[in-house]
């Protein structure tokens, strides 16, 4: 309650609770908004880098002896220096660091298969990264790059994937 001239009033008269409900659920509705949208920015992003490295490692193997993607020496898992090297190596742009890229450095996981027929060359491989500042609930926290495909996943709490770019078997 205030009292002005004399006159006792309650914070329930006039504009006020009205003006302020409305800054609240308008407020209520635009932040998870806002943040969802943001989550939805950062994995685009991070997709449009994946299907950059994608391309690179193609460059790799067409210059490479027998046509081999790197190997898992040249690739050490949680290097993110060593895969903005050799992604910038082969035509990419990656950024200075996997941070900066919008990954994080510390859960870069490289996984290269030999060939069946030829076990010095590399014949299949797989890239795992995870997006910074997005929850693992989120589609698209985990995005798993392989010479067929990119596919995006949740962590552990949520069983979903859906891959991008897939080629024709």
């Amino acid at each position: 309650m205030a009292v002005q001239n004399g006159i006792t009033r309650t914070m329930q008269e006039g504009p006020f609770p009205k003006v302020m409900f409305y800054r609240f659920s308008i407020i209520a509705i635009a932040i998870p908004s806002f943040i969802s949208y943001r989550n939805k920015s950062k994995i685009s992003a991070c997709l449009a880098t994946a299907a950059s490295i994608r391309g690179t490692r193609g460059g790799y193997a067409a210059a490479s002896a027998g046509n081999s993607f790197p190997s898992e020496a040249l690739m050490p898992d949680n290097e993110g220096e060593t895969l903005r090297r050799v992604v910038n190596q082969n035509g990419g742009t990656l950024k200075a660091s996997a941070a900066d890229q919008g990954f994080v450095g510390s859960q870069i996981d490289y996984t290269a298969t030999p060939d069946p027929a030829d076990p010095d060359v590399i014949g299949d491989w797989k890239l795992t990264l995870h997006v910074i500042g997005v929850p693992e609930s989120n589609l698209g926290y985990k995005i798993m790059i392989s010479p067929s495909q990119i596919e995006r996943q949740a962590g552990p709490k949520r069983h979903k994937s859906l891959k991008f770019f897939a080629c024709p078997e």
